[in-house]
């Protein structure tokens, strides 16, 4: 029996404040009885809409407040989930208006049909409406302008079982527990994700109700321009959709299609034979019309309906067939790129082992080189140099999974000119890669930023000397000295009688070539607990990564001289496959070398197992092999109030883990924006039984508190984790040591500030104790600092490309959390954490009086992310200061 008394109702919005605050109205002034919350979906730089949101959030109980990242309405519903408590999310438009009685409406369909799992009505034109809106209401309402798709909008007689055609998402409520089960909406579907959605679920033979009684209010196209491209859009989605599911598509679907087709064949032939079509498709355009303008009472609606059902038809239908060419998220990973291409590069990686097509795809990728050196030139780009480096320039690279990684040397300008160029760079390079997908990652720094890179950096550094390939101008990158650190640190606190500044430096390589090991064990935990790759990407993926832990693990167990830093080069990843020839290892290396069929999920499974494993092995020798000195002081940050209802959501998630991974399960730290760190107490908890990691995988996917990566460490990988500059933060451990500080009863959260912005970044913590966070010493922690600021150097212009796949905010917590602590870390000695932000903040401000005024009203005062231009002209001014 459904339970009628809990719905959540879910509304994405993006800068439309106007038409939320009319939904908002009308929606509070209906029944709402049984509704336990509203959720608010606004986009990360919709200032006016994070307004109207915050007004009603104050105002209401009930409201909640979701940030997404794009704008995409699917994203913006999937993004809601996690945080939706009651049994039915019931989704509407930002620019609908609920009318009296559809609440209740809503709750007697459930009541009366507890075998339904899905519910939804039609969306009607308001009164008063336009002549043009009401215009492109007679197509979607006509049996010949939009089929059976009508009856999303002109409803039907009485309540009946449909199919996915007879719904829509601006008003459709769905069972959560189904949005849990069966996945969440299609990401790569912005238009006609809901009927992707509903087409699986009644494949599945789930029951879909379309009711009369539950209808809204909501606003055609206005104008010929909009409505000619949501038709296109339609087209489009309708092209994705018959690609991941064939069996959708219809006779009626294909009808604009062939539209298409006919038309461009009498335009050709100029025949009777393709004419005559033409001109009964004219007649029944003609007669819809007229039997619009004669219900209407209006020849003008008449005459605008014969126009739009035509020119409307073969909008759809250019979108249907130009579907493969506009992809709705332009992502530089395969994720975004439309699924005909995705199938592509399947085919490519097993076709690459023929001697021709490898040659080929080879020459593809070196066109790609090419055409970026005759736009540079040709657009008079000013850069000093262009550096290929991985990929081709090493005997690892492999066609379909390799991308063309790049380093940019840019010349020295003022911040408005560098801004300038760096756009100008974005902007063609994404218009490259819809050409060459297999473009990659760009790094950008100027001459001195480079030689930092290249003194402090990690050992990737170390290999970009005999690896780099200079494309622009024949350039050689920056000489850089062996070891300047040394004499750049000043290595005197902490450091011991038997502690030489070598021994630190030796021990600082250790830990560069474990964190190597540990992002390549990030990438085998996506591939098991977030499978988004095709079959053939995966196997040949987790080959690369397990491959990777083996081979900066053998840095570590056989350790070159540290004042050579060619003795810290990492062997090539065929030449580690080599001596992995027998043995368990080399049972799973054969595996992912045969794919012969084994199921992917349990071979992805075993090599994280394998990783696992070899991390916490290699952690251990490290650790032992890591000098005495006295640690880094953390700073006394207090306790702070915590919201009651966070904590009891977290503690209630740890403790599923704990009953279902039993005692092994020690601890866990949750950074919502980039982790969730499983700390683990028995290296063997995965291999003793096959049953646990699949029950683990399902438990994240059924559970909305685990949204994100999920990373199973043990306890030393787990103390070194935190100590390396990895993600957002070059010395994570005192921002855990902090979010420990806050338990209560062994579980604690915490806000990374009290503005609105801040307050979206959170930390939770489960039975966290000293034993399990260990801060570094003084020296090692100078030279994590002078690396992770290297790295932001080089990394930090290409975090502000606007099509990147990570989300606005995921790059303001990253950028501005490295800032502020690495610039007090490094400049005042003070070991201020990236997390809690605020009290970095304000201690940031009053170190540097210069900057006050701006974080007080861009970051401590604000309610939304606002204008990006404003925080990057902030970090660019920043990180130069750095520089100097």
């Amino acid at each position: 029996m459904n339970h009628v008394d809990e719905i959540s109702v879910v509304i994405p919005t993006y800068r439309r404040p106007g038409e939320l605050q009319a939904c908002l109205e009308s929606l509070f002034a209906d029944d709402l009885t049984g509704v336990i919350q509203v959720v608010l979906v606004v986009h990360d730089e919709d200032e006016a809409g994070m307004r109207v949101a915050a007004r009603w959030e104050g105002t209401q109980d009930r409201v909640r407040i979701v940030f997404t990242k794009i704008a995409s309405r699917s994203a913006a519903r999937n993004m809601a989930l996690p945080v939706c408590r009651a049994n039915w999310c019931y989704f509407l438009d930002d620019d609908v208006i609920v009318p009296p009685g559809t609440l209740p409406a809503l709750r007697r369909a459930i009541s009366e049909h507890p075998e339904a799992q899905v519910v939804g009505g039609p969306n009607r034109l308001p009164p008063g409406s336009g002549l043009f809106e009401r215009c492109a209401d007679q197509v979607l309402k006509s049996r010949f302008g939009a089929g059976t798709m009508r009856r999303r909008y002109v409803g039907m007689r009485r309540s009946a079982w449909v199919d996915e055609r007879s719904l829509i998402a601006c008003n459709m409520a769905v069972e959560t527990k189904i949005l849990h089960e069966e996945g969440p909406f299609n990401e790569l579907l912005d238009y006609g994700e809901e009927t992707y959605f509903l087409g699986r679920l009644f494949r599945q033979g789930r029951k879909l109700l379309h009711t009369p009684d539950v209808w809204v209010y909501h606003h055609r196209r206005s104008d010929w321009s909009g409505f000619y491209i949501q038709a296109f859009r339609s087209g489009a989605g309708r092209a994705r959709q018959s690609w991941l599911m064939p069996q959708s598509l219809t006779l009626e679907c294909l009808g604009p299609p062939a539209l298409v087709v006919l038309g461009l064949c009498a335009a050709i032939f100029a025949r009777p034979v393709w004419l005559w079509p033409l001109v009964l498709y004219g007649a029944a355009c003609l007669l819809t019309a007229m039997a619009a303008a004669w219900r209407e009472r209006s020849p003008g609606i008449g005459v605008g309906t014969a126009v739009l059902i035509p020119t409307g038809h073969v909008a759809y239908g250019l979108g249907f067939w130009l579907s493969p060419w506009f992809s709705t998220r332009r992502h530089s990973t395969l994720r975004g790129l439309a699924p005909w291409l995705r199938s592509l590069s399947e085919w490519v990686i097993k076709s690459s082992k023929v001697p021709v097509l490898n040659s080929f795809y080879r020459g593809y990728y070196y066109l790609a080189l090419l055409c970026i050196r005759v736009w540079v030139r040709g657009a008079d780009i000013p850069l000093r140099e262009i550096w290929l480096h991985r990929g081709l320039t090493g005997p690892d690279w492999r066609p379909g999974v390799s991308d063309v990684d790049l380093i940019l040397e840019l010349p020295r300008k003022n911040a408005s000119e560098e801004k300038s160029l760096v756009d100008r760079w974005h902007r063609g390079y994404e218009r490259l890669r819809g050409f060459f997908p297999i473009l990659g990652e760009v790094q950008m720094a100027t001459h001195s930023e480079l030689e930092c890179y290249l003194n402090d950096g990690d050992i990737r550094s170390l290999a970009l000397r005999g690896q780099a390939r200079p494309l622009l101008h024949g350039r050689i990158l920056p000489r850089a000295s062996a070891w300047p650190l040394v004499a750049a640190v000043g290595l005197r606190s902490g450091v011991g009688s038997a502690a030489t500044e070598m021994d630190w430096l030796a021990a600082k390589r250790g830990i560069d070539a474990w964190t190597e090991e540990l992002h390549a064990y990030v990438r085998l935990t996506h591939l098991y607990f977030d499978p988004l790759q095709g079959r053939q990407r995966t196997w040949l993926n987790t080959r690369k990564a397990i491959l990777d832990i083996l081979r900066y693990g053998r840095l570590i167990q056989t350790p070159g001289d540290p004042d050579n830093p060619n003795a810290w080069q990492a062997c090539s990843r065929s030449a580690q496959a080599v001596l992995h020839r027998e043995g368990a290892v080399g049972n799973l290396l054969g595996k992912l070398e045969r794919d012969r069929g084994e199921d992917i999920l349990e071979v992805v499974g075993e090599a994280l197992t394998v990783g696992l494993a070899e991390l916490e092995t290699d952690a251990r020798r490290v650790l032992h092999h890591l000098p005495d000195g006295d640690c880094i002081k953390n700073p006394e940050g207090g306790e702070r109030e915590q919201n009651i209802e966070e904590r009891e959501a977290f503690d209630r998630v740890c403790r599923g883990l704990r009953s279902l991974l039993g005692r092994t399960f020690r601890c866990a730290l949750h950074d919502n924006v980039f982790c969730f760190y499983l700390g683990l107490e028995d290296s063997d908890v995965f291999s003793r039984s096959r049953s646990i990691l699949p029950a683990l995988r399902a438990f994240k996917l059924a559970e909305p508190g685990m949204a994100g990566p999920l990373l199973p460490l043990l306890p030393a990988s787990w103390r070194l984790a935190f100590w390396g500059p990895y993600l957002e933060d070059p010395l994570k451990c005192i921002s855990a040591v902090a979010v420990a500080g806050n338990q209560i009863d062994g579980c604690g959260t915490l806000r990374s500030g009290s503005s609105e912005v801040l307050a979206r970044h959170k930390m939770a913590g489960w039975r966290l104790g000293v034993e399990d966070i260990a801060l570094p010493p003084q020296p090692l922690a100078q030279l994590l600092v002078r690396e992770s600021m290297s790295h932001l150097m080089m990394n930090w212009r290409a975090f502000d490309n606007p099509t990147r796949r990570e989300n606005n905010f995921y790059r303001w917590t990253y950028l501005f959390s490295r800032v502020m602590s690495l610039r007090l870390m490094a400049e005042k000695g003070e070991a201020w954490p990236a997390f809690p932000l605020e009290p970095t903040a304000i201690r940031f401000a009053a170190h540097y009086p210069e900057a006050s005024h701006w974080i007080k009203q861009q970051m401590l005062g604000r309610i939304s992310l606002g204008n990006w231009d404003r925080h990057r002209e902030f970090l660019s001014q920043q990180i130069r200061t750095m520089i100097r």
